[in-house]
């Protein structure tokens, strides 16, 4: 599904703050996850409550069908049950929202930090020497979604399976590879590295230098001025001396 963006800047709703770490930075949630535990969490009632109207309905209307105003009852009942779908729906929703917002995780040099909760809080610490197998998994609405979930077991807690869900398939991979290589370094008594976000390198404008245009100078050829004529020669005269 697309991620929607809406047209404008909407201010900030209080409590709704993310909870960020460098472990959430470097594989982040996605925001689909909100919609995805909307649907499954209030999908239901909103079925519940059209299956009601759908049955209920008609039975109101069929016996009562000799009350005048039994047409308005009807109408009224629907309305309502419309109100409370959306009502119902946006709840959730918010409730959601800041399920997300709330969703703490954190891979130290030690161990697998998790807290979860929209209200009340509760937080698990799994040394990776006690995580026997980390697995990828999806349901129908995650492959609705393109979400997938990673799953770690451990002894520690049998009962309940750690996990955090909401992922995109290349955060997942890249936290399951993660996982993987810090058990495998405590087994060999190295050190785990804690995930980084990766840096965004803004990489400036290109600009294309203008090559300087250089005007070819116009050779100026000087115009030879015509050759004046030759002078001619006066014949010299030569003057004999008097006798």
């Amino acid at each position: 599904m697309p991620d929607i963006k809406l047209p404008v800047n909407l201010p900030k709703i209080p409590g709704m703050e993310i909870d960020m770490s460098p472990t959430r930075a470097a594989f982040p949630l996605s925001a689909k996850k909100i919609m995805k535990k909307t649907v499954k969490y209030a999908g239901l009632t909103i079925l519940i409550l059209f299956l009601f109207g759908g049955i209920i309905l008609p039975i109101i209307a069929s016996v009562g069908s000799k009350i005048s105003y039994i047409g308005m009852l009807v109408g009224l009942l629907s309305f309502g049950i419309v109100i409370i779908a959306i009502v119902v729906f946006v709840a959730v929703y918010f409730y959601q929202k800041r399920h997300f917002a709330k969703y703490f995780y954190d891979f130290t040099a030690e161990c697998v930090m998790i807290r979860k909760g929209a209200i009340t809080q509760n937080e698990i610490a799994i040394p990776y020497e006690h995580i026997q197998d980390v697995f990828i998994n999806q349901d129908l609405l995650d492959k609705l979604f393109g979400l997938q979930d990673v799953h770690f077991s451990s002894v520690t807690y049998s009962e309940v399976e750690p996990h955090i869900d909401g992922l995109t398939k290349e955060s997942a991979e890249a936290m399951r590879t993660f996982i993987i290589s810090a058990i495998d370094k405590k087994k060999a008594g190295e050190k785990v590295v804690p995930p980084v976000a990766p840096e965004v390198v803004e990489e400036a404008p290109v600009v294309a230098a203008e090559a300087p245009v250089v005007a070819e100078a116009t050779p100026v050829v000087a115009a030879e001025a015509p050759a004046a004529p030759a002078a001619k020669a006066e014949p010299v005269t030569t003057e004999k001396p008097a006798k």
